[in-house]
């Protein structure tokens, strides 16, 4: 079998600094307005818009606003009662230009006892500052409860897939809970998020060892590899489960979310090339591991060569 190369997804690649194709542009700037929907809300503003709508590449585009993905969660828990989402409470570490915020967000159907988990993370600058990337605004005293909230609703995003993201978003259109933005906005909001990335890079800090071939691939976006690092993995050791780690034989992820409706974001691509390349006979390849899915249990398996693995719940 070939090794498994995957071609990133939408929400795989990252707003930078160049922003380089429009997927990058559209949840850059949706990201810039959520900091405004937070600061509404934190003044006392009910904020109902849970849609966005604007102009990009010449046509209209669409994305949940920061409200909009806390509301999801709380309506796909009220609609499938054996659905349990939990945002654990966020960390946040603060830095000398802000605050990086991580908030693990769990997904457990109940029935199946199956459960996925996702950090969500977000850098927010201590600072305001206009599209030109001046500061008008120093030590915003809202920065940190900002990178909480964004943190927030990047975990949640990764949970649900992103046929149940549309289908909920479409309903919030149906419902008029639409932010729509202007021309001129949403060019203004794309100038400030380049500014906002530019910057020189960080230099190696002291001491650094350089990367592994193995590290970067679990970075690489077109890798396996960084599929598979996104998915919580868990082996056996005797009839104690555990959470997996490298060097260990064996493992297994639950991939299925909401009563099989779906298969989580960052297991689709590994279970679409297994289910659709006819001469991998039910696995992939990806480095000296052997990947195969289980339909009936919603389950990926990851296995060494030569390792067989024992028959679990």
């Amino acid at each position: 079998m070939e090794s498994l190369q995957i071609e990133p997804s939408e929400k795989s690649v990252p707003a930078r600094a160049a922003l380089p194709d429009e997927n990058s542009q559209k949840f850059a700037i949706m990201d810039l307005f959520d900091e405004d929907l937070i600061r509404e809300e934190l003044a006392g503003v009910n904020v109902d818009e849970l849609v966005y709508e604007f102009p990009l590449g010449g046509k209209t585009v669409t994305g949940l606003t920061v409200y909009g993905t806390l509301t999801m969660g709380r309506l796909a828990v009220d609609m499938m009662p054996n659905i349990e989402i939990t945002c654990d409470e966020p960390k946040v570490e603060k830095r000398e230009n802000g605050f990086k915020a991580t908030c693990r967000v769990t997904y457990r159907n109940l029935k199946t006892g199956s459960s996925i988990s996702f950090p969500g993370t977000k850098f927010q600058s201590k600072d305001i500052t206009n599209k030109e990337g001046k500061v008008v605004k120093e030590n915003d005293p809202n920065a940190e409860t900002i990178a909480e909230m964004k943190a927030m609703r990047n975990g949640l995003l990764k949970i649900f897939p992103p046929k149940k993201s549309a289908e909920f978003l479409n309903q919030f259109r149906s419902e008029g809970k639409i932010k729509r933005l202007s021309k001129d906005e949403t060019e203004e909001a794309l100038a400030k998020a380049k500014r906002r990335g530019a910057g020189p890079a960080k230099p190696a800090e002291k001491g650094s060892e350089a990367k592994t071939s193995t590290q970067q691939k679990a970075e690489d976006p077109s890798s396996a590899e960084f599929y598979l690092s996104k998915l919580n993995w868990f082996t056996k050791e005797g009839i104690k489960s555990r959470q997996w780690k490298p060097g260990d034989s064996w493992g297994w992820a639950n991939v299925t979310l909401f009563n099989g409706e779906g298969i989580a974001e960052y297991a689709q691509p590994i279970v679409d090339a297994i289910q659709s390349d006819d001469e991998s006979k039910g696995s992939v390849e990806v480095g000296s591991e052997e990947i195969t899915f289980d339909l009936e249990k919603g389950r990926l398996y990851r296995k060494k060569a030569g390792t067989t693995i024992p028959l679990i719940g």
